[in-house]
């Protein structure tokens, strides 16, 4: 979208946008992008330590204090 909007950056000038906005938008698309890889980290992470944990459990070699 950055791509095709930097094509007609003046006319999104003219229209109110700020004159870096083409910046402003793609810094705000990287953040996104690391926050969502981020999350899909931790659903990994999450999904191996609940496999883990469970199969500790059914081993019986896990106690809970």
């Amino acid at each position: 979208m950055a791509q095709a909007a930097a094509k007609n950056a003046d006319v999104f000038v003219e229209h109110g946008l700020q004159k870096d906005f083409l910046e402003q938008f793609r810094a705000a698309t990287s953040a996104l992008s690391d926050a969502l890889g981020a999350r899909v980290e931790s659903q990994c992470r999450r999904t191996v330590a609940n496999k883990a944990v469970a199969e500790l459990v059914k081993k019986g070699s896990f106690s809970f204090g």
